[in-house]
């Protein structure tokens, strides 16, 4: 069997570099926080918008069971 796919590659606005100095502050903040029983994933969105997700426990792989995670989004 054999399968072709073709998509365009669109990488406009894509950041490979966090030291990029035209990448938006927003995504400076980005990334993974470990706190006393609790850790975070903050996401940039791009234009001062965020969607933090908590893990009681800790982070996956790192103190959360899989269960009960929460998702805040936000300015």
């Amino acid at each position: 069997m054999l399968s072709l796919c073709s998509a365009q590659s669109n990488f406009e606005g894509t950041f490979v570099d966090p030291d990029d100095p035209s990448l938006p502050i927003d995504f400076k903040y980005q990334g993974e926080y470990l706190g006393a029983g609790i850790g975070s994933q903050a996401i940039a969105l791009g234009k001062g918008a965020f969607q933090l997700v908590l893990y009681p426990g800790g982070l996956p792989g790192a103190g959360w069971d899989g269960k009960g995670k929460s998702l805040i989004s936000g300015k």
